[in-house]
């Protein structure tokens, strides 16, 4: 036999007349917080203007970073600049057959105010020995294109031009240097991420489907989901233009903000069916699932967010940027949980319960008989059985 809370009980905490207050202005709330939403996830449109996530200090990354550096000459201040890495077995710059497919790969570039372009043929001195290597497998040279612009805006020029780049089929060639490797982090990364969306987002409705029971209710939970990222992302590429954020953050905004929105949905959903279930009308109902679930989300979700809040007090790293997404994710994740999902509740009614998925689980009340009553129900009866074999498997 299920336990109910009498509404009386609650009516005059804070939580319960959030609830009404969602319920009497359901309108005006989804739309302040679909417009919100779409504020923020306007911002994604400025660009990612991506921070190096190398460290500073005595790091292995760091290391890296000078090496890679030394490999293929470090920027000046106030540029950005690629090189275009030339191989030919038996050709060396000094042909015209070299420079000619050298200077046809750079044309676009060439053609440009704001680039200039140093040759490895043009470079003289002991400096040469920084552009070019002869070695047994053939000559090697280094062409430096210098985009005389800010970072974000070379890496963008570089990420619409790269294509341009194309040596004969008799040379080897690379795009490498500070720009190209930015602009294919960045782009590998973005693919992973369409890439994981994919893949979640049909699988994530699928196993709401099957645990609702009704369509309706499975896509709350996972448009949830998609307002998170949406706004969190916005906020971030935003922030990314202001300090210092790697490109990390947006992993970790996909990765906790699309689980803790579906948990934290998950749970008010299921508490409103519960409550229109027992007869109540859909303002009460309302008030009722943000005076309990809501509330637990609540305070679960500040509580998480100051846990990641930790990661920004890490010095020489890319962990603060991992909680700046982390604890938008979670935030975001949290208000629009407690507040937008109830008013969007609130005006479904009923209609929670609307096209039921064939094979699905049941959408009334547990009676006490279910396998997750009887197990709730097992550990209450004998928690010492069960807490040590516990601690002893975990242990």
């Amino acid at each position: 036999m299920e336990s109910v809370t009498d509404p009386k009980l609650l009516e005059d905490r804070f939580f319960y007349k959030l609830g009404e207050f969602t319920y009497d202005r359901r309108k005006v709330v989804l739309a302040v917080g679909l417009i919100a939403c779409l504020g923020m996830a306007s911002m994604i449109g400025m660009g990612a203007n991506w921070a190096e996530s190398w460290g500073e200090g005595d790091l292995e990354s760091v290391e890296a970073g000078a090496l890679r550096n030394s490999a293929f000459i470090a920027e000046d201040e106030g540029s950005q600049s690629f090189i275009l890495l030339v191989h030919h077995s038996s050709m060396d710059d000094s042909s015209q057959e070299w420079r000619t497919a050298v200077q046809d790969a750079l044309t676009s570039f060439a053609s440009m105010d704001d680039v200039t372009i140093q040759y490895s043929w043009d470079i003289g001195g002991d400096e040469r020995n920084e552009y070019v290597y002869e070695g047994d497998d053939g000559f090697w040279a280094k062409n430096r294109v210098t985009i005389n612009q800010d970072r974000k805006e070379a890496k963008q020029l570089f990420a619409d031009n790269k294509e341009t780049i194309e040596m004969d089929s008799e040379f080897e060639s690379w795009r490498t240097g500070e720009i190209a490797i930015d602009v294919t982090f960045d782009s590998r990364i973005q693919e992973d991420l369409v890439k994981a969306e994919l893949i979640s987002g049909p699988l994530t409705v699928i196993i709401l489907g099957i645990v609702f029971g009704t369509i309706i209710s499975a896509l709350l939970p996972f448009g949830v989901a998609v307002l998170t990222v949406l706004s969190a992302m916005g906020i971030t590429i935003w922030l990314s233009n202001t300090m210092d954020v790697t490109q990390y953050a947006i992993n970790i905004i996909t990765l906790i903000g699309i689980g803790v929105s579906v948990d934290y949905s998950l749970f008010l959903v299921n508490r409103f069916r519960e409550e229109l279930n027992r007869g109540r009308d859909i303002r009460t109902s309302t008030a009722m699932t943000v005076a309990t679930a809501g509330k637990a989300v609540f305070f679960s979700g500040v509580t998480v967010a100051i846990g990641l809040m930790g990661m920004l007090f890490f010095e020489n790293t890319g962990l603060p940027s991992l909680g700046i997404g982390g604890t938008l994710a979670v935030t975001v994740a949290m208000i629009f949980s407690v507040i937008v999902l109830p008013a969007l509740m609130a005006i479904l009614g009923k209609r929670v319960f609307f096209g039921k998925i064939p094979f699905s689980f049941s959408t009334k009340n547990d009676d006490g008989t279910g396998i997750w009553a009887k197990i709730a129900t097992t550990v209450m009866d004998k928690p010492w059985a069960v807490l040590i074999p516990t601690l002893v498997i975990l242990l």
